[in-house]
């Protein structure tokens, strides 16, 4: 057997088991300077993986609880996570947060899912976790960013793995059954964060500095903090954890140094209406050269980071929009047509028929669009939001609209405007009406 086999079947086994808790406690056991070297391939071998990362171990503080504790013992954690626990202090780091069982939490940039995976054991069956993956720059929609990977794919081109895979791979899985990815612009309308219900908690973990860089678009911080200031429960806190610039760089460190200038992100985060909470060096690291750029992934879990809380006030007003009344109940049964004068071909600019139901869910077609189905909600903006599942490759996209209110049979209504400036132009029909058959163009297209 080869050791590429033996090395799977022993990861295998870790997967549902505590075996990596023996492991690393038998590691630790041994002198400091022994070398890692590379392992024979027998089994019982754990020197195989020469990364010297494996052989740390990660023992939570004093204060973290004991559902922080079950949460990172969980055995559904990969192996791989558990081996970057020792420099990532991910109990410490939730502790620091407080978030508990029962909660409603945002990943923000869940990247690989490494807190996904710790958050939805801690929140459990009565909480929930929403990974939220922003759009990149440049991307209007799902639609735009999975017709890029195609072309690249048949250019041979290689691709990066994309992170709303990443997180839908999570979602897929029973274990994690609290867990609903959402895949939006941030940059819709200025700012956007686009939740179905108020949160008790966000974490942001090393990803405040490529939202500063405009990798998701370009953001007001201020605007985009004040989205997720709405989308919060008056006490919610507000996790930053993010990789130190050199203080008084500002904004522009962010996307030379992929780090964050702790003062620019106090500045920007209060601005919204959040307090300064407090601050813990748990991920401090004295003397490190902050003006060296660090790298996205576990090549970065040493590098010197601040831990900063913020916290809606308590006494804040819950100033949350979504509507107390139902402003769709005159769609029901009937067909609006978005866009009806529109001659666009494109996503956003060609006519919609939007049959909404009852129920959450809703159905929306043209002729040179396919077929689109999911659910939908109200975000704290106030703002109508499609939650796509059908079809497969623009799972979990979120799309928000503005809708003015309730409308009737035969009334047309303006709605904003048309990518290119022009008046957005609506119609409510009777029934259920249904676009002409599609052209060609929308019925070969894989979108």
């Amino acid at each position: 057997m080869s050791n590429r086999i033996v090395a799977a079947s022993i990861v295998a086994a870790c997967l549902a088991s505590t075996c990596l808790s023996t492991v690393l406690a038998a590691d630790a056991a041994k002198p400091a300077a022994a070398e890692v070297t590379k392992g024979s391939g027998d089994p019982n071998d754990t020197s195989f993986n020469p990364d010297p990362i494996f052989k740390q171990t990660y023992v939570p503080g004093k204060d973290v609880s004991p559902a922080v504790k079950a949460a990172l013992e969980d055995p559904m954690r990969p192996v791989w996570d558990r081996a970057r626990d020792a420099q990532r202090k991910p109990g410490d780091v939730l502790a620091i947060a407080g978030i508990k069982p029962g909660d409603k939490v945002v990943d923000l940039v869940p990247g690989d899912g490494y807190y996904t995976r710790i958050l939805s054991p801690l929140v459990g069956s009565k909480g929930k976790v929403y990974p939220l993956v922003p759009l990149p720059a440049g991307m209007r929609d799902g639609e735009m960013v999975r017709q890029k990977e195609a072309e690249a794919i048949k250019a041979g081109k290689p691709l990066p793995p994309n992170p709303v895979d990443q997180a839908l791979a999570i979602q897929n899985i029973a274990h994690y059954a609290n867990v609903t990815v959402l895949w939006q612009m941030l940059y819709q309308y200025g700012a956007q964060f686009g939740i179905p219900e108020q949160l008790d908690a966000v974490v942001a973990a090393n990803a405040y500095h490529d939202l500063q860089a405009g990798v998701y678009g370009k953001l007001d911080m201020t605007a985009e903090n004040k989205a997720i200031f709405q989308s919060m429960k008056p006490g919610g806190v507000y996790l930053v954890v993010d990789y130190a610039a050199p203080a008084g760089t500002g904004a522009g460190a962010s996307g030379v140094l992929h780090r964050a200038d702790k003062e620019q992100v106090k500045k920007e985060v209060t601005a919204a209406g959040f307090t300064f909470d407090g601050e813990n060096p748990i991920l401090a690291v004295a003397g490190q050269d902050n003006t060296r750029p660090t790298m996205s992934g576990k090549a970065s879990d040493g590098a010197d980071q601040f831990v900063l809380r913020f916290k809606k006030p308590a006494n804040a007003s819950n100033d949350t929009l979504r509507p107390r009344v139902d402003p769709l109940a005159g769609y029901y049964g009937n067909t609006e047509i978005s866009n009806y004068l529109s001659k666009g071909t494109v996503s956003g600019n060609r006519p919609r028929y939007d049959l909404y139901n009852a129920d959450g869910t809703y159905e929306e077609m043209g002729m040179t669009n396919p077929l689109q189905e999911g659910t939908w909600y109200w975000d704290a903006a106030g703002h109508n939001c499609e939650i796509h599942q059908f079809p497969s490759t623009q799972r979990n996209f979120i799309v928000c609209h503005v809708l003015t209110g309730s409308h009737k049979v035969g009334e047309i209504w303006g709605e904003g405007n048309l990518p290119d400036g022009t008046p957005r132009r609506n119609i409510m029909l009777k029934g259920h009406v249904y676009p002409p058959v599609p052209t060609d163009a929308a019925i070969n297209t894989p979108y």
